[in-house]
Parts: structure tokens; sequence; C-alpha cells
């Protein structure tokens, strides 16, 4: 498996995430959802961008070449900014999740 399809997966679980949490506080998709969420991930892009390519190149953290699509900003690769787009997409609907207050059952099958 390739860093590229872990991580879309990922953010595909991510999105999923957001749009149940979306669906069930019966929230709407404004502006004062998309501009904090905007705001934040041009910040922490441009914190990773600078970040990320330190610790590559400080050799704090490798990766397998054989499993990197190609596309590189500086030394990091592309993959590396899929963690951002998540953490943006992620968090902030756990957030409102928590806040909200919800009762969510899970219910599990009878053995």
């Amino acid at each position: 498996m390739t860093y590229l399809t872990l991580n879309i997966l990922f953010l595909g679980l991510s999105l999923w995430f957001m749009f149940w949490v979306r669906s069930l506080l019966k929230s709407g998709w404004n502006r004062a959802f998309w501009i904090p969420r905007g705001i934040a991930f041009v910040v922490l892009l441009a914190f990773s961008a600078v970040f990320d390519n330190v610790i590559i190149l400080l050799g704090l953290v490798a990766y397998d070449t054989s499993k990197l699509s190609g596309i590189f900003i500086g030394v990091a690769p592309i993959e590396d900014f899929f963690y951002t787009l998540a953490a943006v997409v992620l968090l902030p609907s756990l957030w409102q999740l928590m806040a909200s207050g919800a009762k969510i059952k899970f219910r599990f099958p009878r053995q």
C-alpha cells in the first residue's frame, strides 16, 4: 500500500465523519462553517511546508521512496500534507459533536 492510498483512505473517513456530524446536528454549510476551516488550513499548510521540510532535512523522518507518489514540495512529499487537510476536516467535526452533547447510541448485534 502506498502512502497516498493510505492518506486518501484516512481523508475519506475524515470526510465521512464530517458529513455524518453535520447531518446529525442538522447544521448548514454556510460561511461560518467554511471560513474558519479555510483560514486554519492555509495557516497549518504554511507551517507544515516549513516544518516538514526541516524535519526531513534533519533526518528525523524518512520515507520509503518506493511508496511515494514522486510529487514534492521542497523535500517533503505531497503525502505529508494530507495529514494537515485531514486534521482540518476531522478535529472541528469532533469538537462540534462533543460540544453538542448529542447522545449517540451504538448498537451491536447480539451474539
